[in-house]
């Protein structure tokens, strides 16, 4: 499960660490979730030789705006995430 390790709740910019995901709620207030403790991120990708090949060579044909499109995550799906992911409904 991730990790909420700060709130950050005025106009000063938030100190992103390294594998930590700024999640902006609103305009003066973004949460910090920590990923490192998910198992979602493999130094040593599972996938090698040519699906890893084929992979790369198909993700540096998008264009910028096509990797902005094809990576942008809607606000709901970050509640839904959130909700799952912290049981405090006042840290939410």
């Amino acid at each position: 499960m991730a990790k909420l390790v700060d709130i950050y709740n005025c106009e000063k910019e938030p100190v992103i660490k390294r594998r930590q995901l700024p999640l902006t709620i609103y305009e003066n207030l973004t949460m910090i979730m920590d990923l490192n403790t998910m198992g979602l991120i493999c130094d040593n990708p599972q996938v090698k030789g040519r699906e890893y090949e084929e992979f790369m060579r198909k993700y540096r044909i998008l264009t910028t705006d096509e990797l902005k499109s094809a990576l942008r995550v809607d606000a709901t799906d970050i509640f839904n995430v959130l909700n799952q992911s912290i049981p405090c409904v006042g840290c939410r």
